[in-house]
This record gives structure tokens, sequence and C-alpha cells, in this order.
């Protein structure tokens, strides 16, 4: 999906659309919330969002977290990187969250030591890592 806006009317609509999806991707658009049912997003395996400014990389992080069976996250966040949002990523990956996570694909403003903190606090083997 390109551009799209999904408002607070039918956020519950498109949450059970990504109930039923292995692989989503999602470039270019703003949600004015993200849909909230985590036990919905276990099907999905494959993940690419960049989304607009409007949503903060806390909220984005939260809500990758709520998909656990990733084996592909896409993440390309407009917002920049601050210590805490890549703390906070690199401790959900090194605690476990994405377990069969095999490729993980960054485009950002993270700097070479915020993505050095992420990568060390993996606990698993990333089968690709592009910058």
């Amino acid at each position: 999906m390109y551009g799209i806006t999904v408002s607070r009317n039918n956020t519950h609509d498109f949450g059970r659309v990504l109930a039923k999806l292995e692989n989503f991707e999602i470039l270019d658009s703003s949600f004015a919330d993200l849909p909230e049912a985590p036990e919905q997003f276990r099907n999905m395996k494959s993940l690419v969002l960049s989304l607009e400014a409007n949503v903060s990389l806390e909220t984005q992080i939260s809500w990758i977290a709520k998909h656990p069976q990733l084996k592909y996250l896409g993440w390309f966040p407009v917002l920049s990187f601050d210590n805490r949002a890549m703390d906070d990523l690199a401790h959900r990956a090194a605690t476990g969250t994405w377990p069969n996570l095999q490729s993980l694909h960054l485009r950002s403003t993270a700097s070479d030591k915020q993505v050095s903190r992420l990568i060390k606090g993996m606990d698993q083997d990333i089968g690709h890592f592009k910058e």
C-alpha cells in the first residue's frame, strides 16, 4: 500500500485485514491511530513500514513489536532516531521479541554508534543486514 491514510473510524477494520496477511508493506502513509490488536498479528512474517512523522518512533517500535513472527523487517522511519528509541529497539531484539527474524533492513538517520548498539543488542544471527 502506498500513501494511504487510516483514520480513527476505520483502524479496527484495517486491523482485521492485517490479521489475515503474512506479508505487508506500507510506505509514506499516515495513521490517526495504529490498529490495536496484538493477538491478531501473529501471522505476519514480513513487514515493511514507512510512516509519516505524525507517528512517534516509540509508537512505531511498540507496533512492530506486536508482530512476533517476523522473519523480515524493513523499517524506514521519517523521524530521526534518538538514543532512547534505538535502545528500545535493541532491547526488544535482544529479549527475543522477534525470535524468527532473519533479515533486517533499516534506512534511517541513525548514527553508526546507534546502529552498532542495535547490532550488539541482538541475541540472534541476522541473515541479511542492510543499512
